[in-house]
């Protein structure tokens, strides 16, 4: 196989969604002693476009009390950790 299953692509993901991305991941990879999951959730909420600047390819972000968002918190931490200034 030629990639690893651990492999994640941004190909899709337009500019103001990458931005988002790349704040959280950086806050996500500087805070030593560590940043709650309603910190990323803040982070996130704040820094994703909101309509109608939300990309062709992307959706807004799930509703506050929305389960998903254990899942994205969780691929966020996992992101992060291999994430170099």
């Amino acid at each position: 196989s030629c990639c690893s299953k651990d492999t994640i692509s941004f190909h899709y993901v337009e500019a103001a969604e990458n931005i988002a991305f790349w704040n959280i991941l950086q806050k996500v990879q500087q805070q030593s002693d560590g940043i709650s999951d309603e910190q990323i959730k803040e982070t996130m909420t704040q820094d994703w476009p909101k309509r109608p600047n939300v990309g062709a390819y992307a959706k807004p972000l799930p509703a506050s009390q929305s389960p998903i968002w254990n899942d994205m918190i969780q691929v966020i931490r996992k992101i992060s950790s291999g994430v170099s200034s």
